[in-house]
């Protein structure tokens, strides 16, 4: 994770990229608990501590070798709300984490989480980091468990699809790779904030809550007809675990 007083990083020569781990952090937590006022912190910590090209090229991963996978962070029941780390376990059994899968009644509304959290990562600071098979639905509770090889002939073909969209919404958007980050809003329910560079501006909302919700679109991109949706957005409203990004233009 990226620590100050380290001369490799503050110097910008060490290194060609960070893994934004105290940033992931803080989002899971957001996603799985509300916490908005960690998000808040650590964001603001970001932004006033590293320097600008530190946070412009850290990784803001889907999950790594080190942890649970991506889709499986979101279940609830098996993570430890007071560790260190959000994907720190409850349990120590080797056998339980070897053949866990989330239940099918579970994995749509899971899915969900997991879509919005991604959309999310997509538009904050930082390169969006894929750890293989993330994109496909790939499970694994722990370390070596998430080293599961490339689910060929078995992936989520609607998340595949999902990332690819992603994908495309980044290439065809570079300005975001050194773009400035302004927040909005964090509340319980809604994060909203914008990335700015020179004359080209992003407004990205996302609900996380269960319910639709009411979002406030700054004026100046009330006429804008480049938008990327999460899910459906009707005459200002996201649905449950929706998100939007709406791209300023003349």
């Amino acid at each position: 994770p990226m620590r100050m007083g380290r001369s490799y990083i503050e110097s910008g020569k060490g290194m060609d990229s960070v893994m934004n781990y105290n940033l992931i952090s803080s989002l899971i937590k957001y996603f799985r608990y509300g916490n908005s006022q960690e998000l808040i912190s650590k964001l603001d910590e970001l932004k006033s501590e590293y320097p600008d090209d530190t946070i412009y090229s850290a990784m803001n991963f889907t999950s790594t070798h080190d942890m649970t996978r991506g889709i499986n962070l979101w279940g609830l029941h098996i993570f430890d709300t007071y560790g260190e780390w959000p994907w720190d376990l409850q349990i120590d059994n080797q056998v339980v984490c070897k053949n866990y899968r989330i239940d099918e009644s579970e994995y749509e509304r899971i899915k969900e989480i997991y879509m919005a959290y991604v959309f999310c990562l997509a538009f904050l600071p930082g390169n969006l980091s894929i750890f293989y098979g993330d994109e496909a639905g790939l499970q694994g509770i722990g370390n070596l468990y998430n080293r599961r090889p490339f689910p060929w002939n078995n992936e989520d073909e609607k998340l595949v699809h999902f990332f690819r969209f992603i994908g495309e919404i980044r290439k065809m958007e570079p300005f975001m790779e050194c773009a400035d980050f302004r927040i909005l809003e964090i509340n319980s329910d809604i994060i909203s904030f914008e990335r700015i560079k020179n004359l080209e501006k992003m407004f990205i909302a996302i609900n996380r809550s269960e319910e639709e919700k009411r979002i406030e679109i700054p004026e100046e991109y009330s006429k804008s007809k480049k938008v990327y949706k999460l899910q459906k957005f009707n005459s200002g409203f996201l649905d449950p675990k929706g998100g939007i990004a709406i791209k300023k233009t003349d």
